[in-house]
C-alpha cells in the first residue's frame, strides 16, 4: 500500500505540474491581448452603445469567456468555501442589494475576487415592488436568452413574463 501511495502522490505532482506550466503558458498569451479597460474607461474611449460594448472590452470575446467583475447577482453564483463562509448579512442595513453588500463588505476586504461567464443564461425572479404598475403580475419572471437575430446572434436578452407556478 506504501508502494501504492507513493506512485499515487508521483502521479498528482506530476498532473500539478503540469497544470501550472498551462496556466503560465496561457497567462502569458492573453498578456497580448490587453482589454481597453473596464466598462467606464471603454464608454469614455468609444461612446456609450447600447449593443457590443463587451466586444470592445474583449476583443474576440466567445461563449464560456471568463472575466474579472466587481460585483456579481447571487442567481446564478458558484463560490468557493471561504467565499461562502464570509456571505454573511451582519451589519446589512436593508439598503442596497444583499448581493453588492457581500461583495463589497464582506468578499472585497477579505480578497476574495470575482469573474463571470457573461453569456450565461440565468433566469431572474422578482416579486412586485410597491412602485410598479397594477398591471404587473405579483411575481415576474426574467426569462434569458440568447438573440437568433443575425445582427446581434448570441447577445443575450431578457423578456419579462408572467410567473407560472
Amino acid at each position: 500500500m506504501k508502494d501504492e501511495e507513493k506512485e499515487i502522490d508521483e502521479s498528482i505532482s506530476i498532473k500539478i505540474e503540469k497544470e501550472h506550466k498551462r496556466l503560465a503558458r496561457l497567462t502569458e498569451k492573453c498578456k497580448n491581448f490587453p482589454t481597453d479597460g473596464n466598462i467606464w474607461q471603454v464608454i469614455a474611449k468609444y461612446g456609450w452603445r447600447r449593443r457590443g460594448w463587451m466586444d470592445f472590452a474583449y476583443p474576440a470575446i466567445g461563449r464560456g469567456s471568463i472575466v474579472p467583475s466587481d460585483w456579481c447577482g447571487f442567481g446564478c453564483t458558484l463560490m468557493s468555501q471561504k467565499a461562502l463562509s464570509l456571505a454573511t448579512f451582519e451589519g446589512y442595513d436593508g439598503r442596497g442589494t444583499q448581493d453588492l453588500f457581500i461583495c463589497w463588505n464582506k468578499w472585497y476586504p477579505a480578497g476574495v475576487r470575482i469573474a463571470c461567464v457573461p453569456h450565461t443564461v440565468c433566469d431572474h425572479v422578482k416579486r412586485k415592488s410597491s412602485q410598479d404598475t397594477k398591471e404587473d403580475p405579483e411575481i415576474i419572471h426574467y426569462r434569458a436568452y440568447h438573440e437568433d437575430d443575425e445582427r446581434y446572434r448570441g447577445h443575450l436578452r431578457i423578456k419579462k413574463q408572467q410567473w407560472i407556478e
